[in-house]
């Protein structure tokens, strides 16, 4: 029990080859044998071949198999693919123990449409779950679908990266424990995260690798738990419409763009909103050249962070709950001409630009507040930064501890009070004014 058999010589023949116990089988060699191969829970076979899709039979580790038939079955039982990358051809099914098909080959295994992602012989919920440690994209093309009458959901877990491609209906959900779950582009993948909710888990993420277009039928529903990600990364441009909840920490980012200039735009629809369940949740925006557009009303309340790249907020869309937080350190963030209201926005780098805010506390320690920004709150504190066209009115105190250049206009309301601490406040022309109630 637990321990690891190899296999050197050739399998051949007709028969059948069952794999149980809690150890390792390994079939490293090129067999000829025609039967099914079975895995039962517990039980790991390792190969270092699995075929190419140039015929519609092959010779693998596994035997000769065919692209459409079951040719592996895992009863619960896990199949590792530990070679140099290829594209294989034996079609996998999934009894109700569901499986583990692991890709921790020194390249990427592609799984082609013969992989059977639902199974033959489900008669309760299954789990097909996707690991491995290999960190290229691993293509798993099957369409995965719910037996009748019951639920299908796929885990995600190990370190490496597994791309979905197959134009999926299972409705048991998502599960990302580690690693990375891609998603490709075209119409072919528009599903193909499933029917069920998104639910990513510490250490787990969701990557871009092409151009894609979520629109849903029905709700679709993210969740994020501890220290994990939805990075839209690449040249991809994801759109997410109809009624999409993202809920938890949403870090939503994008790497380097190449030299050819594609932008990475994410898009949340006029019905698609962060929300929070257990949290606070927070949103955190990252990514040099991407673009992040929120269109819907977003009910979390652990904060807004722009770190970099661009946040934008059109009229219908909203920055968390109104006591949620605003931090600008880097990137842009445009507020779309519109009014938020949040508890303490602070600026200590980047942008913020058009429209307005109204805070408790407005905190501005650095960057630019550029293109009209109007800040209606209670205390505004100024210790730095570039203030441009902005108009800056505070209903109880204006701070200015200096730092500051391009002050436009200064309005306090009511028995505010202008205060400078320390620093010395200069009035250059006709178009810079301060004025009281």
């Amino acid at each position: 029990a637990g321990g690891t058999v190899a296999f050197t010589g050739v399998l051949s023949g007709t028969g059948n080859v069952t794999i149980g116990g809690l150890g390792t089988v390994l079939l490293n060699t090129n067999n000829t044998f025609s039967g099914i191969v079975t895995v039962n829970s517990g039980a790991t076979v390792s190969v270092a071949v699995m075929g190419t899709n140039t015929n519609s039979t092959t010779v693998s580790s596994l035997g000769i198999g065919s692209t459409t038939n079951g040719k592996i079955t895992l009863n619960g039982g896990t199949i590792r693919y530990t070679g140099a990358g290829e594209y294989a051809s034996n079609a996998i099914s999934f009894t109700s123990s569901g499986g583990t098909i692991d890709a921790s080959g020194t390249g990427a295994i592609s799984l082609r449409k013969g992989s059977g992602g639902a199974g033959l012989t489900q008669n309760a919920n299954v789990t097909i779950t996707l690991s491995g440690t290999n960190a290229m994209t691993n293509m798993y093309n099957a369409v995965i679908t719910n037996a009748t009458g019951f639920a299908t959901t796929v885990a995600k877990t190990g370190t490496g990266n597994w791309e979905l491609t197959g134009s999926s209906t299972y409705t048991g959900g998502l599960d990302i424990y580690a690693g990375r779950i891609v998603v490709g582009g075209g119409a072919e993948i528009t599903n193909s995260l499933g029917a069920g909710e998104v639910r990513i888990y510490n250490g787990g993420g969701i990557r871009s690798s092409g151009t894609v277009t979520r629109v849903d039928s029905t709700n679709h529903v993210y969740k994020l738990g501890g220290s994990n990600y939805i990075d839209w990364m690449d040249i991809g441009k994801v759109t997410l419409t109809n009624n999409t909840t993202v809920i938890g920490n949403t870090a939503i980012g994008g790497e380097t763009i190449p030299v050819s200039g594609n932008s990475t735009t994410t898009t949340l629809g006029s019905n698609t909103g962060i929300q929070e369940s257990g949290g606070p949740f927070s949103l955190t925006k990252s990514g040099a050249n991407s673009v992040l557009i929120l269109n819907g009303a977003n009910s979390y309340s652990g904060g807004t962070f722009v770190t970099s790249g661009t946040l934008n907020v059109t009229n219908t869309g909203t920055l968390g709950s109104a006591s949620s937080a605003v931090t600008v350190s880097g990137g842009t963030l445009d507020l779309g001409a519109a009014a938020r209201t949040n508890a303490t926005v602070t600026v200590s780098g980047g942008t913020l630009q058009n429209g307005s805010f109204s805070a408790t506390t407005v905190n501005i320690t650095g960057g630019t507040i550029a293109n009209t920004v109007t800040n209606t709150a209670a205390t505004i504190n100024i210790s730095g930064g570039t203030l441009g066209t902005s108009a800056l009115s505070a209903s109880s105190a204006f701070n200015y501890g200096g730092g500051a250049t391009g002050i436009s206009t200064v309005a306090l309301g009511g028995a505010g009070r202008f205060y400078l601490t320390n620093s010395t406040l200069t009035l250059s022309d006709n178009f810079n004014t301060l004025t009281g109630g």
